[in-house]
């Protein structure tokens, strides 16, 4: 078909999503290029063409999109406005599809969770995008819930979770239901949305590898690492007003990982997709629930923890 996704780039491709994308799509079969800042010294398989140029020049960006199919982009939750440039680069370059960076929660519904900017600055991106649809530019907005393995394995991180001192903090009650998605998940979905092209035509996709809860990865963990983990708790309502604080001091280090703590476990369902998620999963073929047993063995290995 000639309508085909066949070339895509992936802007913001040196950072952390973009550095498990690109070998997925190549492993796929698609052709790959890589946009990064002039500053950026990220490295990149062989045979993906590299464009540098800052996310505000328009002429650069039109430049590197000019023969692409779609751009994916990995740009940090933060930094989501600088996509706007992006999106009207993408139309006067004829692009195909637009991935945004959405890969966390459900941003469809920022109102939700209104003390903190990025979700209304996602939304403001989407519907962007939906104003460009009348010029011919498509979008897909996959929400894929908290990255399950990076939820677990950064130490000291957002979160609460710290497994190699085997200490955690539950916030609230811990009861609260939150989806995660496992790396290979996250890179499946993104591959899939592409080779779906008209199912996921301008709408959210949400996609998920399982629905868990605090206290379900706490007991979890101690029956699979056979460890007791000192418990502390706080709530989201603490953490959420310590990180607009340390915002508002331009101690972004910490105010964001708590701001994303917050908005995660809060009673906002903003990682809670129900029905939506079975719905995207079996459309885009992938795995309807992996086991949470063996993706946490998987973790306390490489952790040396078993």
């Amino acid at each position: 078909m000639t309508d085909e996704i066949k070339s895509v780039i992936v802007m913001g491709a040196g950072g952390n999503v973009g550095a498990i994308l690109i070998p997925a799509l190549l492993e796929a079969g698609f052709t790959v290029s890589a946009l990064i800042r002039p500053s950026t010294n990220a490295t990149f398989p062989a045979g993906v063409v590299i464009h540098r140029a800052e996310y505000s020049d328009f002429a650069a960006l039109v430049t590197a999109f000019r023969g692409q199919d779609a751009v994916i982009s990995a740009v940090g939750t933060f930094s989501v406005l600088l996509q706007q440039t992006a999106v009207d680069a993408a139309v006067a370059a004829k692009v195909k599809r637009f991935i945004p960076s959405e890969y966390g929660g459900d941003t469809s519904r920022p109102e939700n969770v209104s003390f903190e900017s990025f979700p209304a600055e996602k939304r403001k991106v989407v519907a962007h995008l939906q104003s460009k649809e009348a010029e011919g530019l498509t979008w897909s907005a996959i929400c894929t819930g908290a990255f399950f393995n990076w939820l677990l394995e950064l130490e000291n991180a957002a979160m609460g979770w710290d497994l190699k001192a085997q200490k955690v903090t539950i916030f609230d009650s811990g009861n609260q239901p939150f989806d995660v998605s496992t790396l290979s998940q996250v890179t499946r979905s993104i591959v899939s949305t592409l080779q779906h092209k008209e199912e996921t035509k301008n709408t959210y996709v949400y996609v998920r590898s399982f629905t868990v809860t605090q206290n379900k990865l706490l007991a979890t963990l101690e029956r699979l690492s056979g460890k007791k983990f000192e418990v502390a708790r706080e709530s989201t309502e603490m953490i959420a007003a310590r990180g607009l604080e340390h915002l508002k001091q331009g101690d972004f280090e910490n105010g964001y990982p708590e701001i994303v703590t917050a908005v995660g476990y809060g009673p906002w369902g903003f990682l809670d997709f129900k029905e939506r998620a079975e719905k995207w999963n079996e459309v885009l073929g992938l795995p309807k629930e992996e086991n949470l047993d063996s993706m946490i063995e998987e973790v306390l290995k490489r952790k040396n923890i078993i």
